[in-house]
């Protein structure tokens, strides 16, 4: 069997790669702590800051990638914040609009702009082509490592699924 070093050996790009990627993470997972949000309440403001009007519920949950619960529960704290506020849609019951209050407006240019600001400035210091380098790469590594990664999910879809089906037919058996 082999052992996740041999996998991953010192110096290996693919663990070099996640090791920044988990330290960007970092990065921001403790700017969003110091400034009092969850890691999904700052991408959310985040989102609400560069959108250029009303923006759903389902299209921020979708936009950064977040399970809906995490989302909803980042949505429902920022509500009880007064930090924002959910609109029904015209012919929409079910999907609302999310609004900054003008406690969150406020909180969007202490928290966010600054953040939007430092990420710029960052990215700046970069010459343009490798900027572009960087995007297209990362762009391209992310559709790769999502066709290398479905085969996999389906994989555990089916063994979730036998087990279940097992796991209904021990139900089924009559007990001694």
């Amino acid at each position: 069997m082999t052992k996740p070093q041999e996998l991953l050996p010192e110096g290996d790009p693919l663990a070099i790669f996640n090791q920044h990627y988990k330290k960007m993470d970092e990065l921001y997972h403790r700017y969003a702590k110091a400034k009092g949000l969850s890691d999904a309440g700052l991408w959310l403001l985040y989102s609400l800051c560069l959108s250029k009007g009303p923006i759903t519920q389902r299209a921020l949950a979708d936009e950064w990638h977040y399970p809906p619960q995490t989302f909803h529960s980042a949505l429902q704290n920022l509500v009880k914040n007064g930090l924002i506020t959910l609109a029904p849609l015209e012919g929409n019951r079910k999907n609302k609009a999310v609004l900054l209050t003008e406690s969150g407006d406020e909180l969007m240019k202490t928290v966010i702009l600054p953040l939007i600001h430092a990420e710029r400035q960052a990215i700046s210091r970069l010459s343009r082509q490798d900027q572009q380098l960087l995007l297209h790469l990362m762009g391209q590594y992310v559709t790769l490592l999502e066709e290398a990664i479905a085969p996999l999910s389906q994989e555990n879809r089916k063994k979730e699924s036998a087990l279940s089906k097992s796991a209904d037919k021990t139900d089924d058996a009559p007990s001694p």
